[in-house]
């Protein structure tokens, strides 16, 4: 019963959907853990400033949390990317057609899915290096060592 809502759902829809409780599952503990990392003198030391539960949660443990955050969202997604199509921009059906195509007019198998690899290495190194840029600026903004690597 719980798995209805794929019945009329596209082959590339549905593997997405049946993705999707994974991956949200695994992105919803990374904010909780990384506000738990947070040193707890760090809240005292807010407390013993006089800040709030709002204030002290806005300037103190978010901004230290969300450097934690950013190196295990970049890997779910990575993982995202490997297990879905290409966030639906270019779908892996068309994609694996398209180097099909190459591989049947050219006769070069290993060339044609080495290309395909490449392809994908190149679209996680983009958004691995996309990561890597924020996560630097976020260390930046807090005067943490590391900022600048």
């Amino acid at each position: 019963m719980p798995f209805l809502f794929l019945a009329r759902a596209s082959s590339s829809d549905r593997h997405f959907r049946a993705r999707s409780p994974h991956g949200s599952s695994n992105g919803r503990s990374i904010p909780s853990s990384a506000v738990a990392a947070v040193p707890a003198a760090q809240s005292e030391a807010a407390i013993a400033l006089g800040m709030g539960p709002g204030l002290r949660l806005r300037r103190v443990v978010l901004p230290q949390a969300y450097v934690l955050m950013i190196p295990p969202f970049k890997n779910l997604l990575v993982q995202l990317l490997k297990s879905t199509p290409l966030l639906s921009l270019v779908t892996v059906a068309d994609l694996t057609f398209q180097i099909d195509q190459l591989r049947s007019a050219t006769g070069g198998t290993a060339a044609a899915y080495l290309l395909l690899l490449l392809l994908y290495f190149g679209v996680a190194a983009l958004l691995g290096a996309g990561m890597n840029a924020l996560e630097r600026t976020a260390k930046e903004r807090l005067g943490e060592e590391g900022g600048k690597a």
